[in-house]
């Protein structure tokens, strides 16, 4: 797990899971109880339910492999939660795109969210690479971007090809952000990378 998804998992548990039945042994635990918490959990947020149905049951594997428990009780629960129907993104059509780029010309918003769009087309890469960049993963000399492996989904560092177009930008928004860590710094803590709602919020305006 990277820690960012201990976090997640661990904050889950503590709110949901150990109110209920977090100082039972495991033997008292029922697969009637995690039912109810994923009932709760489900009506609030339907992905974190499915995500807690995990936790619980590799919490209850484990006692069952050291001893502590007889019956995995995630089991009887694999079916309970309903997972939300995947909806892919719709793509920019063709005849789109000049539209788009006129539309982000003409943003009058935070220049480091403009420039963050665009090294999205230069690069392809993900949104969240893009808004974590450090300029320390940049040799903008050789024209490459160097994501470190502990920011890569697979575990793997990545090295991006830089287009003279991506050189460009990054000179200029170097001279924007260069003195703080992140190509993207967030407006209220510079110190600190801007979120996704930068994105959001840019997309909205532009319309």
């Amino acid at each position: 797990w990277t820690p960012r998804t201990y976090l997640q998992r661990k904050r889950l548990l503590e709110r949901d899971v150990f109110p209920s039945i977090g100082t039972l042994p495991m033997r008292d635990v029922t697969s009637a109880g995690g039912h109810a918490i994923l009932q709760r959990i489900e009506a609030r947020a339907p992905q974190m339910a499915v995500i807690a149905k995990q936790s619980i049951g590799a919490i209850s594997r484990l006692a069952m492999v050291t001893m502590r428990a007889d019956t995995d009780i995630a089991y009887p629960l694999r079916n309970m939660v309903r997972t939300a129907p995947v909806q892919h993104k719709s793509p920019l059509r063709p005849n789109e795109i000049p539209k788009f780029f006129a539309a982000l010309d003409q943003y009058a918003g935070y220049f480091p969210t403009k420039a963050a769009i665009r090294l999205l087309w230069f690069t392809l890469a993900r949104p969240t690479e893009v808004l974590e960049a450090r300029w320390d993963e940049f040799d903008l000399d050789s024209a490459i971007w160097i994501i470190p492996a502990g920011r890569m989904k697979m575990r793997r560092s990545h090295t991006f090809p830089l287009p003279a177009q991506a050189i460009e930008l990054l000179r200029v928004l170097q001279g924007i952000s260069g003195s703080f860590p992140y190509l993207v710094p967030n407006r209220n803590d510079p110190r600190r990378h801007a979120t996704h709602s930068v994105l959001i919020k840019a997309f909205g305006s532009m319309g």
